[in-house]
């Protein structure tokens, strides 16, 4: 006799049984096969009581994508995990049309016009900030050309319409652990220079007012990052300035290397600040700095050995993370230049020597030509 096939609804599952179950994954593959079920499944995932985070896991890299006006047109967004040596493709909805400005601790920072927001592309969680229409604080820096160090906020807001172009953003932790997370952005020939928000907060709060120049690296800041409630922002050339954001102070900390192309490490988990520099030719095309002070001068001196951390750098960001996977070594995507079109892959440098290795064959092309493209972006997945 023929048995008879049950067919069973798994979206019927008890939601504490779905829960008990989502609490025992433990790798983001398992973790968006478990969502990918079903809504009731999806649902499970992300709403545990114990959120899971993955600290040693291996970041993914955003592939990079055309722009079309401020962002991408479309929804969908490829994401290479190195632990699967695979590439993931994403339906992102929310991501549509926007720019995506930074990453941290698995969040995106995106922008659409004047608006700021926080979204995590595996969770689907989202954080809206306040608009940059609202009349600023500032850290205690008045605008240079204020008479008297006396100015007046609502004319140093964004109006309607204005332009807003930025650098970077990152954030100091993770958005939904805790009331502290600030949200940092260096913006480029804009009204701002530097500035940022707390989770919460109704206006931005601004460290340094922008020179409003063509040439920021003239006047501003080309890159920065956050250590020990402190920002360290940069020049072209590495001049580093230090803004304490307890006691609201600012000193010029050290000179610039006189190197171009300079990209400051952000996470460090010992609070060391760390600077890569490119120069794009040899075979030892990368060298990393640490600020030391030494004497009671602060300076750059040079670093072959980071311990158990891994250095992950995509164009203008470079992160660094607790990882005994490869350690001191930095990873990062290259062009083929064997090629004519534009093609990449990630490779991987030895930071003691220099000894570069492939770890991929080609993974995306970037056509030589006309055209804005969003940067390749390194994300640390996280489940929070």
């Amino acid at each position: 006799m023929a048995r008879t096939r049950i067919e069973r609804d798994w979206s019927l599952l008890p939601a504490e049984l779905l829960h008990i179950i989502s609490s025992k994954v433990e790798s983001v593959g398992d973790y968006l096969r478990f969502a990918a079920v079903c809504q009731p499944w999806r649902s499970a995932a992300s709403s545990g009581d114990q959120p899971r985070r993955f600290p040693h896991l291996l970041p993914w890299l955003l592939l990079p994508y055309q722009l079309a006006g401020n962002g991408n047109s479309g929804s969908s967004f490829e994401f290479y995990d190195l632990s699967e040596s695979k590439t993931h493709r994403f339906s992102l909805p929310e991501m549509q049309e926007k720019q995506i400005c930074g990453s941290s601790f698995g969040w995106f920072v995106l922008l659409k016009g004047q608006e700021f927001s926080l979204f995590n592309p595996l969770t689907r969680a989202a954080v809206s900030l306040p608009p940059l229409t609202a009349p600023p604080d500032n850290l205690g820096f008045p605008p240079l050309d204020s008479p008297d160090h006396v100015w007046d906020p609502n004319q140093y807001s964004f109006r309607a319409g204005c332009d807003c172009r930025v650098i970077k953003a990152v954030l100091t932790s993770n958005p939904l652990l805790g009331p502290d997370c600030m949200v940092l952005v260096l913006f480029q020939s804009s009204i701002w220079d530097l500035a940022f928000c707390r989770i919460g907060d109704e206006n931005w709060t601004v460290i340094e007012f922008g020179a409003q120049s063509e040439m920021p690296f003239d006047y501003g800041f080309v890159d920065f990052t956050h250590s020990n409630g402190s920002v360290y922002a940069s020049d072209l050339f590495g001049s580093l300035t230090i803004y304490n954001l307890k006691d609201r102070s600012k000193r010029l900390a050290c000179r610039g290397l006189g190197l171009w192309d300079l990209h400051l490490v952000q996470g460090d988990s010992e609070g060391e600040v760390l600077v890569l520099y490119s120069d794009g030719e040899g075979e030892n095309p990368y060298t990393l700095y640490k600020l030391r002070t030494m004497n009671g001068e602060t300076d750059w001196f040079q670093e072959r050995d980071i311990g158990q951390n891994m250095l992950f750098w995509a164009d203008s960001h470079a992160i660094s993370l607790p990882l005994k996977w490869r350690p001191n070594c930095l990873c990062y995507g290259r062009e083929n230049f064997e090629s004519e079109l534009g093609e990449h892959r990630i490779s991987l440098a030895r930071i003691e020597d220099g000894r570069i290795s492939d770890m991929t064959s080609d993974l995306w092309v970037t056509p030589k030509s006309e055209g804005k493209w969003q940067k390749c972006l390194w994300l640390a997945p996280s489940l929070i």
